[in-house]
């Protein structure tokens, strides 16, 4: 049996070579010379160098087939004892050595080998080689409960926000707790949330802004039908999207969407690829659009009561580029968008997406 103490002569006249690939320093015992085993740390298929040491191992005799697998497997399932089918084999071949030489032999032990170095190279230092460094996993456990303190803040302020935003009276009160400008508008009454109580405001979801530590949230506030209000950490402070809120109050989405005719408007939307069949029926539609975008355009709120529809897009346009970015995706995606009719020469109205709007809303 090969011992396992380093200091060993046998053990101190193994191989030592490395892995093609990883270059990472490989050992196994003279019997594995010329063997070929997966690299422990990258799987890399790799051949221990040859030895003038294997032609002068101890003589094999004849082993029965069965022994053999019976070997194989206790050494592929024990791989800790890696000396005990060499061990196994060279007392059976002492005492049969006159039954069978040469060429036999050298097969037998070829066998021998090769189910000891697929073992062996497997085990070796295989634990060193995937454990993670524990200063990285603290790093991470770290980090993820950072985020999470600051999303129950981000949340937290949120409420704060609009438990204050219940009693604002005008567009001046209210100018503090919303996105910049999104309360002078006159689509926007007040008070905002009239007949909302403190304990009508329901969280659905936060995302963080990307590149930033701070967060986008949405809240349901009961109603009918129930307004959906996204509320943004900005470097200001947590502001509400006052857009969002006119929008739904005055249902403005499925007006605009059933008018056609002239006009435009910034919205809260859901976009996502048209179908081919729904691209290809609007393309023969409008012949002047051929070489258009087709996108599918859903209401982002319930309270829009607006129908699905499609608008069409200039994928040569910087509303086109952003939107390519988006086409890994096919699920429905939030936008505020600008749209506008338009009258094609040929063909009748079509409903145009003509650029995105900067907002955290848009980025997710």
């Amino acid at each position: 049996m090969i011992p396992e103490s380093e200091t060993d002569p046998v053990r101190a006249a193994g191989l030592r070579f490395h892995c093609e690939n990883c270059r990472h320093e490989l050992e196994a015992p003279l019997a594995c010379a010329g063997v070929e085993g997966p690299c422990p740390v990258c799987g890399t298929i790799v051949r221990a160098p040859l030895a003038a040491a294997l032609a002068t191992g101890p003589p094999i005799g004849e082993v029965p087939v069965a022994e053999l697998a019976q070997d194989r497997s206790a050494l592929r399932d024990c791989s800790p004892h890696r000396g005990l089918l060499m061990e196994r084999a060279a007392e059976r071949g002492g005492a049969a050595s006159d039954r069978l030489r040469g060429r036999g032999a050298a097969l037998v032990w070829g066998i021998l080998a090769l189910g000891g170095a697929a073992a062996w190279l497997t085990s070796f230092r295989q634990s060193d080689a995937l454990a993670p460094p524990p200063e990285l996993s603290r790093q991470v456990v770290d980090r993820m409960q950072q985020v999470d303190r600051q999303r129950d803040e981000a949340v937290q302020a949120a409420r704060s926000t609009l438990e204050a935003l219940r009693g604002a009276a005008d567009a001046v009160a209210a100018a503090d707790m919303m996105l910049p400008g999104s309360a002078a508008g006159p689509e926007l009454r007040f008070p905002c949330l009239p007949g909302v109580g403190p304990d009508d405001f329901e969280f659905i979801q936060a995302r963080r802004i990307p590149g930033t530590d701070r967060f986008l949230m949405l809240f349901e506030i009961a109603a009918d039908p129930p307004l959906v209000v996204p509320v943004e950490q900005t470097a200001g402070g947590t502001k509400v999207h006052g857009w969002a809120l006119a929008q739904q109050q005055g249902g403005q989405l499925g007006p605009f969407l059933r008018s056609q005719g002239p006009g435009e408007g910034v919205f809260y939307v859901l976009l996502r690829p048209a179908t081919p069949p729904q691209a290809a029926e609007r393309r023969r539609e409008h012949a002047d659009l051929a070489t258009f975008q087709w996108l599918a355009l859903e209401p982002a709120f319930p309270a829009d009561a607006a129908a699905p529809c499609l608008v069409c897009l200039n994928p040569d346009s910087p509303a086109g580029a952003i939107f390519a970015a988006r086409l890994h995706d096919p699920s429905l995606l939030p936008a505020v968008v600008q749209l506008s009719w338009r009258q094609p020469r040929e063909s009748g109205s079509a409903l145009e997406l003509r650029s995105f709007q900067p907002n955290a809303w848009s980025r997710h």
